[in-house]
């Protein structure tokens, strides 16, 4: 999958390879994440009243380490991108700002919160507000030019803005939302996946973008692919093209099976209607519950974005946060999110030794006393249940996992039947179709325990795309 977006039209139509992200394992190195926001929601701090009592910190690893970056963060969130400027209560920065460790950091902050204040009283007027916001966004810019300057992470260069219209709000606004999305991780620190505290991960972000902009120019995509299982072990657009279909890939990595089915109702919700519907699972996954709510947690702030902007009021808040569905204006870099979008087996070479170990002793207590977890059951009930309700096709691939966890189990095999047997039923009574992939793939074939690599993937791709085909 060279581009996980990559989707053009061919005879037997769209084919949308979501790759929702199923369990992605505790202890794996490389693009592991929690099923969680990178920063939890909270409203911002109250004002105390308290003269500001701080010194300067020794570096930014310390202002993290305290605690003030994600404090900072989540409060340049609020300020700026769900009151959009427009409060007189907005609590002080100013603790946390005489905090940063170098004049720089403490001038451009200043400038940028000062900016911020000045733009309530044109509340009232959208022109001025747009003119005062757009001086804040900008300063608030040339703080994130200075944490990086200060040893914070570079993400790609600064955007310039759009060309044309200085009336549009959108433009206004996708531009303040990607300042925030960029401060976050120049002062958190986080992985590339987590760069954004307005959506579950930067994949979520991007795959929104691409799917409302098919949807948009009429090119809806209709099979939907789910799982980071299936999403690092198959070569989507080699899979469009054997079942004679066209791939697009969404994955979300780090998914639950809770979460997937999130994704999927707002994937619905922006016009897309699969007529295909293939997850990926394992008996392993089946043995633990994971409960999700990260997408609607990510979905709750972002229904509070410039809400305290009176001409904003009722605008449809994908917009303001990514500009008109068919011509999205959020800056989204192809430099930035390369990687996430290239997530297919080629990033998943060989053998990673030591998250296999770690993984291990993670999954240890999970075989200490192995049970089936009914609520992954139920889950898998109403995703195949709904997809076929709605006339489409739903197909659950049990993916292979390394023979050594295979032997966690105290049963052994016998555990993992059981296991099997109880998902199976499940999908056939719901009226889906099962694929199961668990034999034939040795040690040598996976990237760690429950995820192939490259060696392992073409005989994945073929076993599914031939059920594809049937």
């Amino acid at each position: 999958m060279k581009s996980a977006h990559r989707a053009v039209e061919k005879g037997a139509g769209w084919v949308l390879v979501g790759l929702l992200g199923a369990a992605w394992v505790v202890g794996c190195s490389g693009p592991s994440e929690p099923d969680s926001p990178a920063a939890p929601p909270h409203g911002p701090p109250t004002p105390s009243g308290d003269p500001v009592d701080a010194t300067p910190t020794a570096g930014l690893e310390q202002y993290r380490e305290l605690g003030m970056a994600a404090e900072l963060s989540e409060l340049i969130l609020a300020a700026l991108v769900y009151q959009g400027g427009c409060t007189d209560q907005r609590p002080s920065p100013d603790a946390l700002i005489v905090a940063l460790p170098t004049a720089p950091l403490r001038r451009t902050a200043t400038e940028a919160f000062g900016a911020l204040a000045a733009s309530d009283s044109s509340c009232a007027d959208p022109a001025a507000w747009r003119s005062a916001m757009r001086i804040a966004a900008d300063r608030f810019f040339d703080f994130e030019e200075e944490i990086i300057a200060a040893g914070g992470q570079a993400v790609v260069a600064r955007p310039a803005w759009p060309p044309g219209d200085a009336d549009s709000d959108t433009d206004l606004t996708t531009m303040i939302t990607a300042v925030n999305d960029r401060l976050h991780r120049a002062l958190n620190d986080t992985g590339p996946l987590q760069s954004t505290n307005l959506w579950m991960s930067t994949q979520h972000l991007g795959h929104t973008l691409e799917l409302r902009r098919l949807v948009a120019t009429g090119r809806g995509p209709d099979l939907l692919i789910g799982g980071s299982s299936i999403g690092f072990a198959v070569d989507a657009a080699r899979l469009g093209a054997l079942a004679g279909m066209e791939a697009f890939g969404g994955s979300l990595t780090g998914a639950s099976m809770p979460t997937q089915q999130e994704w999927l109702e707002e994937i619905r919700g922006l016009g897309v209607a699969p007529a295909v519907l293939l997850l990926p699972t394992s008996t392993h996954e089946l043995l633990g519950c994971r409960p999700g709510r990260a997408l609607a947690e990510s979905a709750d702030r972002r229904a509070r974005v410039f809400g305290a902007v009176p001409h904003l009021e009722g605008t449809n808040q994908l917009e303001l946060l990514l500009g008109p569905a068919a011509s999205p204006t959020y800056p989204l870099s192809p430099a930035f999110y390369a990687d996430l979008l290239d997530d297919g087996p080629q990033a998943l070479d060989l053998t990673n030794r030591g998250a296999m170990d770690r993984q291990r002793r993670d999954f240890a207590p999970t075989y200490d006393d192995p049970e089936i977890c009914d609520m992954f059951l139920d889950t898998v009930a109403e995703l195949v249940g709904d997809q076929t309700r709605l006339g489409g096709r739903a197909i659950v691939v049990v993916m292979p996992i390394h023979p050594d966890l295979r032997s966690l189990h105290p049963d052994g095999l016998d555990g993992h039947e059981s296991a099997f047997d109880s998902l199976r039923r499940t999908v056939l009574a719901n009226g889906g179709t099962v694929i199961d992939q668990r034999a034939g793939f040795e040690a040598s074939a996976f990237y760690d325990l429950v995820h192939l690599n490259r060696s392992g993937s073409g005989r994945l791709t073929d076993a599914v795309a031939a059920a594809l085909r049937d």
